[in-house]
Order: C-alpha cells, then structure tokens, then sequence
C-alpha cells in the first residue's frame, strides 16, 4: 500500500515516540503513518532556527543523541531542523563553517539522516562533504512555483516542503507532481495566512532572535489580530483539514507536516490521531497551529477545504466562528495591546 507519511514535531521523551508507534499499529490499515519525528537544538549550537528558542523543547546534544537512536530503533526517521532563514552570514566566516562542519558531521554520525534547510549554499556544501544527508527544502524556501522548485531539485534536495499558497491551488500542485521527481510536502495545520506580509519578516526576526530583546512583536502581532477580527483565523487559510488529505493524495502529495514544536505532548498527538484517522469532530483550532481554541470555537466537520473558503462571504466565515470566552478574549486584546505598544519600532 502506497502510505501517507507524516512528519511530527518531537518533545524529545521516549513516550511519545513508543506513542507514535502505536498509533501507527492502529491506523496504517487507513495507508496513513507518522514515518518522521522532526526538532532540533534550540538554538543550533548559535545558528539559530525557525521558532523561538524559547519556545523550543529543552534538549541537549547527549539527549538528542539518545532520542534519535531511540527512534530508529523503533522504526521511525529523525529530520533535523536547520531552517533559519539568515545565518547572518556566518557561513562565509572560516571560524563558523568550522563549527558548522562539526555540527552537520556530528548529526551524520548519530543517526540524523535528514535535514531541513532554507540556505541554497548549504545544500551544495552538505551534498558535496556530508552525502549520508538527506535534505529538505524548509517551507521557509517559499517555493511556490514549478520553476523554482525544479531550481530546488537540480540543487539536489530530496524533498521540498511547499509554500503554503500552494496548498490552496491544486492545478500548481498537479503540475509539481507532473514536473518533479523528488518527494513534495505541505505543511497541513499551520495557522499563518497565506501571502501574509509578516511572514518573510518573521523569519527573519527568529534567525537573529539569540541577539533581539527577550520579546519580539511577532507572533503577538498576529494573534492580536486575529483576537480583533477572528474571520482572519480562516480567510487566506492554507489549514488542510484531516479529511481533505485524501484530495492531496490523488494529486500525488507524498507527505504532510503537522506542526507544533513546543506544544505540549497531549496536542501533538491529539492532532496525530485526528490526521491519521482522516476525521476530527470538534474544534479545528484545536489542529490549527494557535493556542485560541479556548476562546473560540470552529466546527471542523462543518468547515470547507481552504481551497474553497476563497469563494465564501466575509459574512459567512465570520458566523462561523463562535466566540466562546468572551471576557478572556477582551483581557487578553487589552494585553496585547500594551505589550504591542511597548514592543513596536517607534
């Protein structure tokens, strides 16, 4: 059977990876799996990632060690992440691409044997001095056409996370799978809008967070937002809900991200099982990639794919989310709002 494969962040504890084995004893009947864990050091050893370190899960060199050992042991693949969108430029100083070297050699030599990238300069680098490596184009890439992704695959990436437009524009992904030969991969539960004008600054800002303030404006900006105006929760959605999986399937869709690093363990496998199983009935903020499901509530079996929603009324999506706690909801806008003042350029 041709499997759906899922990636799943880790918390890097041995329960949830013995978890992730017995749900995937449960529901690759279905042709789904959860076939990777994905994390990495919070802070890359100074190289800095996609998330907030802060937010990150704790983990040392040793225990990541010890959980990626682990997880081949029980049959599942480890993907290390390494997708901060600038380094700085650190690459070009000889002291750094040294540590960097170090680094890479040390994740070859334990077992990692998949990396996610944004930089096209590393991925020439590691295919040329670290070919054990299997490497993935970050949705950070923001590949979101065919010639930039065929750009991708002759720079010799195994697999390209697409951005999240394309998860809306289904005749982009029919031409990708006619096009490519490598594996293709969407981010399935990401509450961030697509075209969204923060996204590229966002990146930028966790690249370089070990030398920004302790707090930054993102993402407190657009949980403020969607706070004032929760139809931003669904309009220019890229959520692909657990049963719109198998439309993707059709297309050829090799593999689904479900995100989440730093979200507790229940909610990473919560939302493993809803994917795996093909259906959840109950509130899709509790998939979506947003802690404002205590606030609002969105009936996911009445929700349309996000490729639909475009055509739905501003005043339709807007009756379809419920505000469920609405003084927790004024408390907290009131909040963000001193905190935004406080925290934005002047």
């Amino acid at each position: 059977m041709n499997m759906a494969k899922f990636s799943l962040p880790t918390d890097f504890s041995d329960f949830i990876i013995d978890a992730v084995i017995e749900l995937n004893r449960n529901y690759s009947r279905l042709g789904r799996r959860i076939e990777e864990l994905y994390g990495g050091l919070p802070e890359n050893l100074g190289f800095g990632c996609g998330r907030q370190a802060g937010l990150l899960p704790p983990v040392t060199p040793e225990k990541l060690l010890g959980h990626i050992k682990h997880a081949q042991k029980k049959g599942l693949k480890f993907n290390y992440i390494f997708n901060a969108v600038c380094l700085g430029n650190k690459e070009f100083d000889h002291k750094y691409k040294k540590k960097l070297d170090r680094l890479l050699g040390h994740l070859s030599d334990i077992g990692a044997r998949c990396l996610t990238l944004t930089n096209p300069l590393l991925v020439k680098m590691i295919k040329r001095n670290f070919p054990k490596l299997r490497l993935t184009a970050s949705a950070f890439c923001d590949i979101n056409t065919v010639p930039k992704a065929l750009a991708w695959q002759d720079l010799g990436v195994h697999r390209i996370t697409l951005d999240l437009s394309a998860n809306v524009d289904l005749s982009l992904l029919k031409q990708l799978r006619k096009d490519l030969k490598i594996e293709l991969s969407l981010v399935a539960n990401s509450s961030c809008n697509r075209n969204c004008p923060y996204e590229s600054y966002h990146g930028q800002i966790y690249s370089h967070l070990e030398n920004s303030p302790p707090k930054i404006p993102l993402p407190t900006l657009c949980i403020y937002e969607k706070l004032k105006d929760p139809a931003l929760i669904l309009k220019n959605s890229a959520l692909i809900r657990p049963e719109d999986i198998k439309t993707y399937r059709k297309i050829g869709i090799d593999r689904f991200k479900i995100t989440g690093r730093g979200y507790a363990q229940d909610t990473l496998l919560n939302r493993a099982k809803a994917y795996l199983r093909g259906s959840y009935k109950g509130n899709a903020l509790d998939i979506m990639d947003i802690n404002l499901n205590r606030i609002f509530f969105i009936d996911n079996s009445m929700l349309l794919p996000a490729y639909k929603l475009s055509s739905i009324s501003n005043r339709k999506i807007e009756k379809s989310i419920k505000t469920m706690d609405a003084a927790t909801r004024k408390s907290l806008l009131a909040s963000l709002e001193k905190e935004l003042a406080y925290l934005m350029p002047v």
